[in-house]
């Protein structure tokens, strides 16, 4: 099994840079193997369309980003307060089975560490938030092969009503209050890209 994902992971890293964003299955049959990549034709989990008489859509940037989240340890924790403590928040939503989520983790994490390590300028917090709860060991594998340490939450629907998206990964970005920070990104992306996104929407809070 870990050969397997050894070798997963590295098709990973070099189709990341191309790969466009996977689409998002529903929930694996208990059957399948969650890190298949076949998997990734899938639909992706997303809220109902709005129907004709559906109140208006309040701006993103006006949302706040307010939940009670487990994480993979078991602990709450409350998606606002962890934004408090920091200028700017990435949250990037991924699943096992999906090539390019697992690609880019390596280079989240490396810009978890260089974030965590720089003193002084803008604080930078990074939490992933993993869609299929349903396959825990499948989690520990690819935080093992990744050496992912940022802090992993666990998917609960009522995240799809603040966060309207088709394809993962999708990663968004919070102020220290829990507002969004620019749009959605959606795609693989390699550290370089990242970089310059993560400083785009520092920027953004400068304005």
């Amino acid at each position: 099994m870990k050969t397997f994902l050894a070798t997963i992971l590295a098709i990973c890293m070099m189709a990341v840079v191309f790969a466009c964003a996977a689409p998002a299955p529903t929930p694996a049959d208990p059957e399948s193997d969650p890190i298949d990549s076949s998997a990734a034709a899938t639909e992706a989990p997303a809220a109902d369309p709005a129907g004709d008489g559906a109140a208006e859509v309040t701006p993103q940037e006006d949302i706040v980003f307010d939940l009670d989240v487990e994480t993979v340890q078991g602990e709450t924790v409350n998606t606002a307060a962890f934004a408090k403590a920091y200028d700017l928040t990435l949250v990037n939503f991924w699943a096992t089975w999906c090539p390019p989520c697992v690609g880019e983790m390596p280079y989240l994490q490396s810009l978890y560490e260089q974030y965590s390590q720089a003193e002084g300028g803008q604080k930078v917090g990074f939490a992933g938030i993993w869609l299929d709860t349903e396959s825990p060991e499948d989690l520990q594998a690819i935080l093992e092969q990744t050496g992912v340490s940022y802090p992993i939450w666990k998917f609960q629907p009522a995240m799809e009503e603040l966060v309207a998206f088709e394809y993962i990964p999708t990663t968004v970005f919070l102020d220290s209050e829990g507002h969004f920070v620019g749009e959605p990104v959606t795609g693989g992306h390699d550290e370089k890209e990242w970089l310059s996104i993560v400083e785009e929407r520092l920027a953004l809070l400068a304005e």
